[in-house]
């Protein structure tokens, strides 16, 4: 094994800094996060690759605050999340966060992150299109970005999770692997945002693999039910401590305690 992938597990797996338009947008959102090969190197030479938009160079850099909220302003089905999503991020002090499906969610986590002096790690599985923005990130401080699929992804993030973001595949089977994976990495009262659950394809499959893990693992759920759904699931137990989060502090006491619901 090389000298640099002994020091880094993620060398292999193509970790890089960058990051922001969804997952393909197309493919990888509607199911297909868990198809790419690990090294696997594309098919056709740069010359035939589509040349990235200019959102998407702009994947690995935060928005500004006004970006944010001409984010928040715009289409697209996770515009009306971004508040809510860069809001959890702070409140929890998330130190790190994981990103499944690259987008606008990414820009606005690396915002976040800024903040909190976290780290974001970002999967995405088309290698093919996104593998140039390791030219355009060649290093970052605040953002890892994978071009594998998500459950490789998951196997080495490192334990201690504070916030995910899943917008990548959403068909059942995917998001239930990729739940089961990532659940015992998190930190006792971590969250993960589940973008999707109250779509009219997706819905009543979400909803079940939902109500499952949470008979299966120390979760509570809720659901926003606007923009295609928003499940945040809340990690009730874990044995990797608990979310240090930001709040009031008065005479050197920090008034934010969590307790467990379940």
């Amino acid at each position: 094994m090389p000298e640099f992938e002994q020091r880094n597990p993620f060398a292999r797996l193509g970790w890089g800094p960058g990051s922001q338009r969804r997952s393909t947008e197309g493919q990888n959102r509607l199911g297909a996060t868990h198809v790419s090969k690990i090294g696997a190197e594309p098919s056709s030479s740069k010359k035939d690759r589509a040349p990235l938009t200019e959102a998407e160079k702009a994947i690995g850099t935060p928005y500004t605050t006004q970006e944010l909220f001409d984010a928040f302003s715009g289409g697209g089905s996770f515009a009306k999340h971004l508040l809510t999503l860069y809001s959890l991020a702070i409140g929890l002090n998330a130190k790190v966060i994981a990103d499944i499906g690259i987008g606008s969610t990414t820009r606005a986590l690396l915002k976040a992150a800024d903040a909190t002096k976290g780290r974001v790690y970002s999967c995405d599985s088309d290698k093919r299109r996104y593998g140039r923005l390791f030219e355009i990130y060649p290093k970052t401080k605040r953002w890892r970005l994978s071009l594998v699929n998500s459950l490789e992804f998951i196997k080495v993030l490192p334990d201690g999770i504070d916030l995910v973001c899943h917008d990548g595949a959403h068909d059942s089977a995917a998001v239930k692997a990729d739940l089961e994976a990532i659940v015992p990495k998190m930190k006792q009262f971590g969250l993960i945002v589940l973008h999707g659950t109250q779509h009219v394809d997706f819905r009543d499959e979400l909803t079940a693999v939902v109500r499952d893990l949470s008979e299966r693992f120390p979760l509570t759920a809720m659901t926003l039910p606007f923009s295609c759904g928003l499940t945040i699931l809340r990690v009730e137990r874990s044995d990797l401590g608990a979310i240090a989060p930001a709040g009031p502090v008065k005479r050197g006491r920090v008034l934010t305690e969590p307790a467990a619901l379940v």
